[in-house]
């Protein structure tokens, strides 16, 4: 149940008032989680994760100390601020966060359209998993392969609140899907996401899954390799939210850890790529202020190739002489996990071209077409140099047509070298990955990607 943003404010204002004396900040969620999980053509699992969760931060100019905890009534919240104000003590000694004020703040009109938010997912979803996990299952048994996936919804509201007198609020909703289909041996997969429910259409993400499956029988070995190749949205996506989160970060721009460190204006990927971070985009999930309550801006990454913008946090923002995009990681339910990251993209986006997989397709002698990127990690940060496998359908591509699948393969390749050989960017974008915002991406055809394993399956 959306509970509201005076209701929330009303719980945080108790809990600053036992700041003591000090600066502090508090984050407010109220949580509801939701997930159907399906295998072999049966729902096996069903979880549902709610409540209301606080993250107290206080500040004295040296130190920083936070607690965590749920929140079902404001008293909890009062004794969170009280627990971080005697943790002071031992919190570790760094800069001064400067906290925003009230000109950064955000908070929506409730009365009105909400960006990233539908009414009917908190009336409907637990039906809808439902109902979308019992349609997955008919298409694909019927086109032949066995179904397995999982359905998950989520609606949470959000408040952060501080002693500058800053206080942003905003509901949002989300919804994903993703559907493996196994025949033989065989793989197929699909994925969709979005904040509406009329977001997703099951029926279509599961013929998808299963066509992909049955192409994807008996794959051949293919030999290692440097190749052109063809990545639908699910592997694309592993591409843009590597090289933006390792590079677009300010800080690590400054001390020189990013590959667009002093490279300001200057070319470092293909002139056919544009990617960008926009919280208010409703063709993502909207996420509208960061986890310091700072609206979020519109930051060009890259555009057409140029390295333009940066991303930057309180704290990073003031080092640099600055001002904050609104890129402080969000801290999530159930904990404040950031992943170690001093900021953090969460509504990626790498702007269309005007190329279909089939114009891809045609215009390849030799390469390969690849569905998904797996257990994909990070070698060298700087160059953004990851190594990883290909999944859930790997198709040898010869003389412009797909001739048969092919075995996984091992990459081991920079990222931004991968970048830089882009020759086709699709038409068409798909929204990739669920939870805190997404990545909208279309299919990218690059002349070299280099593979430098092989696998037995």
């Amino acid at each position: 149940m959306i509970l509201g943003k005076k209701c929330l404010q009303d719980m945080a204002e108790m809990g600053l008032r036992q700041a003591d004396g000090f600066e502090a900040e508090i984050h407010l969620e109220n949580y509801n989680y939701g997930l159907t999980r399906f295998s072999e053509g049966q729902i096996h699992q069903n979880i549902s994760m709610e409540g209301i969760y606080v993250t107290a931060r206080v500040f004295d100019g040296r130190r920083c100390s936070e607690v965590t905890a749920r929140a079902p009534e404001p008293e909890k919240v009062a004794e969170a601020v009280r627990r971080a104000a005697e943790a002071l003590v031992a919190g570790a000694v760094r800069p001064q966060r400067p906290l925003p004020g009230p000109d950064k703040a955000c908070s929506v009109d409730e009365n009105g359209d909400i960006p990233g938010f539908d009414a009917c997912v908190p009336e409907n979803a637990d039906r809808w998993r439902g109902r979308v996990a019992e349609r997955a299952v008919s298409v694909i048994e019927r086109e032949g392969p066995r179904p397995f996936g999982r359905v998950a919804t989520e609606f949470s509201e959000r408040l952060i609140m501080n002693t500058a007198e800053l206080i942003s609020y905003a509901p949002r909703t989300s919804c994903n899907v993703s559907f493996t289909a196994i025949r033989d041996t065989g793989y197929g997969y699909s994925e969709r996401s979005g904040f509406s429910l009329d977001a997703i259409n099951a029926g279509e993400a599961a013929s998808e899954a299963a066509g992909g499956c049955n192409l994807s029988r008996d794959p051949e070995p293919f030999p290692e390799g440097e190749y052109p190749v063809i990545l639908l949205p699910y592997a694309a996506a592993d591409l843009v939210s590597f090289v933006a989160r390792l590079g677009a970060d300010g800080e690590a721009v400054a001390e020189g850890r990013s590959f667009m460190s002093g490279r300001a204006g200057e070319r470092v990927v293909s002139d056919l790529l544009t990617i960008y971070d926009d919280g208010a985009d409703e063709h993502g999930c909207p996420i509208l202020f960061d986890g310091e309550g700072v609206r979020k801006r519109r930051v060009d990454i890259i555009s057409e190739g140029i390295a333009s913008g940066l991303l930057y946090n309180q704290t990073t923002a003031a080092a640099e002489g600055e001002v904050s995009t609104g890129h402080a990681p969000v801290v999530r339910a159930f904990g404040s996990f950031r992943g170690g990251a001093s900021v953090s993209p969460q509504n990626l986006f790498l702007a269309e071209g005007d190329a279909p997989v089939a114009e891809m397709i045609e215009d390849t002698d030799l390469g390969l077409l690849i569905t998904t990127l797996h257990y994909t990690r990070v070698v060298e940060p700087r160059d953004v140099v990851i190594t990883g496998m290909t999944r859930n359908g790997t198709f040898l591509v010869r003389n412009g047509e797909i001739v048969g699948p092919v075995k996984n393969l091992r990459f081991t390749d920079s990222y931004v070298r991968a970048l830089n050989q882009v020759t086709h960017v699709g038409s068409q974008s798909l929204l990739c990955g669920e939870g805190v915002g997404g990545i909208r991406v279309p299919a990218l055809r690059l002349d070299s990607l280099r593979f430098t394993g092989t696998t037995e399956f």
